[in-house]
């Protein structure tokens, strides 16, 4: 087999063995494959990212609770989407899917500005009716016949 081909699959790789990657005590935030799937933009799946960097990971293993309440400065940040306007509407697109609530409210800590708590969710509604993952996407090569 010449070098950068790939094997028959009858054949092994020339260097089949296990190799473990790096490994981090560090949190990290996966994207779920139907948030990954869903018909949204890629500044939508940035902030739901954004939004489940925010999880407070022992409430979540504890009780299940996923509300968080990033600013909306550091949401813009984190996320690299680029306005206010912006993000409300990739927002939008998460409410639509059921990836994310939110509800705004008085800020506990000062009544005179508002807060928005968002509510993240790993798996979608019932009433979700796009992929819930990868096996449910089309591969456009599948539909093409040999000839």
């Amino acid at each position: 087999m010449s070098k950068g081909t790939r094997p028959r699959a009858d054949q092994q790789w020339p260097d089949a063995r296990f190799r473990p990657g790096r490994q981090t005590v560090f949190p990290f935030s996966q994207l779920p494959d139907w948030v990954g799937c869903a018909p949204i933009t890629p500044g939508a799946k940035s902030l739901y990212w954004a939004l489940f960097m925010h999880v407070n990971q022992e409430r979540r293993r504890q009780s299940g609770d996923m509300k968080v309440w990033p600013g909306q400065r550091r949401l813009l940040a984190i996320s690299g989407i680029k306005s206010p306007t912006t993000l409300r509407k990739y927002l939008r697109e998460l409410e639509e899917i059921t990836a994310v609530d939110s509800e705004t409210g008085p800020n506990p800590l000062n009544t005179m500005r508002k807060q928005t708590i968002y509510t993240v969710h790993e798996v979608p509604e019932d009433r979700y009716t796009g992929p819930r993952s990868m096996d449910e996407i089309t591969d456009p090569q599948q539909g093409a016949q040999e000839p």
